[in-house]
């Protein structure tokens, strides 16, 4: 029992771990898109949502929020913003 709940405890600590990591370059994302670097902005948001679609469930909230990042940004980029 003890060895399952190890596992457990590690997958939850990698989980964490890479979702911060997400959420890092979420953050990175939105300031380089605040500064007007749509490009740069879409590559962070582009590596946290493939972390975050490994570590979490695909209804998460979070990934909502940085899919609507990245869609924004996309946006931005095709009208030349």
């Amino acid at each position: 029992m003890l060895a399952i709940f190890r596992i457990t405890q590690g997958a939850l600590h990698n989980a964490i771990q890479y979702a911060d990591t997400a959420r890092s370059l979420n953050h990175l994302g939105g300031l380089l898109d605040s500064m007007g670097d749509y490009a740069g902005a879409r590559s962070y948001y582009e590596q946290a949502l493939a972390i975050l679609e490994e570590a979490l469930s695909p209804v998460h909230p979070y990934i909502k929020l940085v899919m609507e990042n990245l869609e924004e940004v996309e946006r931005k980029l095709r009208e030349g913003s």
